[in-house]
Order: structure tokens, then sequence, then C-alpha cells
């Protein structure tokens, strides 16, 4: 479980790098050929009664969020002005893991994951399709497991906490179905507990310290209303 949860934070790193670069390096092009372009936009009544009608902007989005700003889970956003809204995401999980050896149970690990996170959202575009807009927001993550890589670990509690700040693009799949990607900057700073049971020795206690700062990105599902 551990395991695949660390792949999908190393696989939304690589996803925002990559994010980032194409919007480098759009926003590059665009600023060489036009530095200032003027907003000037020819619109045919008809079809923009019509865009209304087919894609209204809505004020409420629930779905699924996995981010490293905010965190994993269900997610709530709400717009309060018609640029500014705010997203909660609250997401965890408890199992039973059993790790086995020969056939015998050797282990047994009630595991317990939580996470829940924040951001704010301004809307540098938001247009009936779709919305560009800038992000801040941080998350808290809280894990307890055993480690089965080290047989002398009892278990292992772990709290990362992050903030962070970037842009993200949302898309209209469809008139109540949204998706969207989110890329950035992340200071996280993590609290890692150990209790190890060495052979013959009572039980030890480990803590370390971690910061970093890391590329942050997210993809995230929503149904809007």
């Amino acid at each position: 479980m551990i395991e695949t949860i660390k792949s999908l934070q190393a696989s939304l790193q690589k996803l925002a790098a990559v994010i980032l670069f194409v919007l480098v390096g759009l926003f590059a092009c665009v600023g060489c050929i036009t530095p200032f372009p003027p907003q000037i936009i020819v619109v045919n009544e008809n079809e923009s009664i019509q865009d209304e009608i087919d894609m209204p902007l809505y004020n409420n989005n629930v779905g699924l969020s996995a981010s490293s700003i905010s965190g994993v889970g269900l997610h709530y956003k709400r717009f309060i002005t018609p640029n500014h809204s705010v997203k909660l995401v609250i997401g965890g999980w408890m199992a039973t893991e059993e790790y086995s050896s020969n056939g015998e149970i050797t282990k047994k690990s009630d595991d317990t994951y939580f996470s829940s996170g924040l951001e704010y959202h301004y809307s540098i575009i938001r247009m009936p399709s779709y919305d560009f807009y800038a992000l801040v927001g941080g998350r808290t993550w809280y894990s307890e497991y055993t480690n089965p890589q080290y047989s002398n670990i009892a278990r292992e509690i772990n709290n990362i906490n992050a903030v962070g700040l970037g842009l993200g693009f949302e898309h209209r799949l469809s008139k109540h179905f949204v998706i969207n990607v989110e890329c950035g900057l992340t200071y996280n700073w993590e609290l890692e507990r150990q209790w190890t049971n060495p052979s013959g020795k009572p039980p030890q206690f480990d803590r370390k310290y971690l910061r970093k700062v890391t590329y942050a990105g997210g993809l995230g599902f929503g149904f809007v209303f």
C-alpha cells in the first residue's frame, strides 16, 4: 500500500514537471509574438446564447482529486465570486495488511491513512468550456503502518505537511463533467517516527525530520452543478 502511494506521488511530480515545461514554453512563444495582445472578440449573439444554454457556468464541483498540493480524496469546490473559488479535499482509509512467508502469516498490521487539504483558486480566464486559474494551497498527510521491508520495525508513523502554489486548467467534458490538471511547486516538511524492536532488546524510538521543495502535480475529475 505505501509503495503504491509513493509511486503515485512520484508520478504526480513527473506530471507537474511536464505540464510546467509546456505552459512556460507556450507563454514564452505567445509573449514573443504578441507581448500584450488586444482582447478583441467578435461574438455572434445567437451562438453566445446557445453556448450559455449548453454550457452554463456552475458554481459547485464535487469529485475525486489526487494532488501534491491538497492531497488525495473526495473534493468539493465552490465559487465564491465569478473568479474566486475554494476547494476542500478529504480522504482516508483503514486496511488490515497480512505479510506472509512460505504460506504462513508472519506479520499482521492495521494500517491507517488520512489526508486533508485546501486550495484557493483565482480564475485568470474562465469560459463555459474551460477555466485557467492560479492556485495556492496546503495539505496534511498522516499514515500509520508496519513497514514489511524491515523485519525489526514494529510501527512507522508519518506526518507530511506541504504548502504550494501553481497553475491549473479545468476542461468541460460535457455539461456536468470536468477534468482538471495542476502543476506547481510545494514546500514539504515531514516527521517520520519509527518504533523498532531488535531481537532480544526492548522497543526503541527513532525520529526523523525532512524538509524539501519539490514539483507538484495534480489530476481530478468532477461533477459540476
